[in-house]
């Protein structure tokens, strides 16, 4: 290990020695930083700029007093902390990765732009098989694509990242790798800003439970190749912009959801609770598959709800469904559609060009008038709801048997 410093003179290449001291502002022809080398750019650089030509790494990354340019060509694998100096400049088609090669469990990326604009890609990654954290000082603004890489399948359920501090400005693409159990965790937000385009890939069950996710686009289109943005005790935020193909998917502990004038394509609750701020829109389907008692004062705009689990909504919204609604219990296991709070009413209305298909459902506080009369076949009690009916059992002549 040793402390490389960037100084004047060299011919700008990042690998070449002509580029690298042992001592600051001393005699070049140090070898290139490997990765257990630390790297100090200072006011000694003479703000020589220097390129990363082909994939490069270090231990770590100081700049001070320094205001040149830094141009990533390639990738630039930084082991663990990573600083600019405000006044600074960046270019380049590569990248800068850091946490690339962390060699103990807990370890401690410390993250600080100084304002600097990162135009080029960056990588937040976790090799170790077990919790990996950032610490950004500031916002991180970056212009290109963005991944958050969870690629060590050796830690189990409990491989994560975790970034706290400032937030995480992305004005290109997102990426999030690493299928099942991989989280994004921490108290920083992941924006979606700026005016560039670009695409959304999340790998299954690869969950933010971070302090929120952020659209707020003022151009270009954002659109999911994979459909999914996983939630786990986390919250999603719509400001503005053009985002194609959004699946809103619940996994688990509590999503607050803040996305009017955002249409998701569809929602799905496998686990865990909602919190509405606003209204929630949904092309598609809204579909339940836990006892979901919904908090908030937000209502829903949805294609079809399909519920196979009890389901309250917050007293006063209004839930509106313009196609099909679909609840189907058991007589030893009814499904209960109610308002959240017992004996105040919250609305669900379908459509009077829509369809139903209600079995074992009871009703309790909901208002539907103004909609098609909702028909519970078998429910073991209707309480409080407006335009609900008990379907009648229909018997066959000849076989005596319910028809449904």
């Amino acid at each position: 290990m040793a402390t490389k410093y960037l100084v004047s003179g060299g011919n700008g290449n990042w690998l070449h020695s002509s580029n690298w001291s042992y001592t600051s502002g001393g005699t070049s022809g140090a070898p290139q930083p490997t990765a257990t080398d630390d790297v100090i750019f200072d006011a000694n650089s003479l703000n020589a700029p220097i390129n990363v030509s082909s994939s490069s790494g270090c231990l770590t990354v100081f700049m001070s007093n320094y205001t040149g340019l830094i141009t990533y060509s390639s990738t630039l694998n930084v082991g663990q902390s990573f600083e600019y100096s405000s006044g600074m400049t960046t270019a380049g088609s590569g990248s800068l990765s850091l946490g690339y090669n962390l060699s103990t469990p807990a370890s401690v990326c410390a993250i600080n732009f100084n304002g600097v604009t990162h135009n080029a890609g960056f990588s937040f990654n976790n090799n170790t098989g077990t919790l990996c954290t950032y610490t950004i000082t500031g916002d991180m603004n970056i212009m290109s694509n963005v991944t958050f890489a969870n690629s060590n399948l050796s830690g189990g359920a409990a491989v994560k990242i975790t970034i706290n501090g400032g937030d995480v400005l992305c004005n290109a693409g997102i990426a999030i790798f690493g299928n099942g159990n991989r989280w994004i965790s921490g108290t920083s937000k992941i924006k979606l800003v700026g005016s560039g385009s670009g695409n959304y890939a999340s790998g299954i069950n690869s969950y933010l439970m971070n302090a929120g996710l952020v659209f707020q686009k003022t151009g270009g289109v954002i659109n999911n190749t994979t459909g999914g943005v996983y939630l786990r005790n986390s919250q999603v935020t719509y400001i503005s912009g053009t985002f194609t193909n959004f699946n809103l998917l619940q996994v688990a502990g509590v999503t607050t959801a803040d996305t009017n004038n955002m249409v998701w394509a569809n929602y799905s609750n496998a686990g865990g609770g909602l919190v509405l701020l606003s209204q929630l829109n949904v092309a598609g389907t809204f579909s339940n598959a836990v006892s979901l008692s919904i908090g908030g004062t937000g209502g829903i705009n949805c294609n079809n709800l399909t519920t196979t689990k009890n389901i309250l909504f917050p007293i006063g919204s209004t839930t509106r469904i313009a196609n099909a609604l679909t609840s189907i219990g058991t007589a030893a296991a009814p499904i209960l559609i109610g308002s959240a709070v017992a004996g105040l009413k919250a609305n669900m209305i379908l459509s009077k060009s829509g369809s139903q298909d209600i079995a074992h459902t009871n009703g309790r506080d909901i208002d539907s008038n103004g909609g098609l009369t909702i028909y519970s076949y078998r429910p073991t009690s209707i309480n409080n709801c407006d335009n609900w009916r008990n379907l009648p059992i229909i018997t066959s002549v000849k076989t005596n048997t319910i028809i449904r």
